[in-house]
């Protein structure tokens, strides 16, 4: 049975799911020291997107944010490119956190 969480006097509800959506991909390359950068200095940049790394031989690719549609997309990209100006939008499958906090 599910019970929200509580805490202070107020209630935790919610979801977490996975959708087709969008990320940015802002390093795209064969070096993986290049590419290991690339996520330290987002990191240190931006903490409000999640990151993540994949390798599919023989590229690395750092990928930033979990968007439900290109429309939120393109408006984080246009903050990131400035920063990143080989920075582009991808599909991919994303994370969305649907939580509710309510007395």
């Amino acid at each position: 049975m599910y019970h929200p969480i509580r805490k202070n006097g107020k209630m935790l509800t919610g979801s977490i799911y996975t959708t087709p959506g969008f990320r940015i991909c802002i390093y795209n390359g064969s070096n993986r020291e290049e590419a290991i950068l690339a996520k330290q200095d987002f990191i240190k940049l931006n903490n409000n997107h999640k990151n993540y790394i994949s390798y599919s031989r023989p590229y690395y690719k750092i990928k930033v944010g979990d968007f439900e549609n290109k429309k939120i997309a393109a408006k984080e990209y246009k903050k990131i490119f400035k920063s990143y100006p080989n920075a582009f939008i991808v599909p991919d499958i994303v994370t969305v956190k649907k939580i509710v906090i309510s007395r």
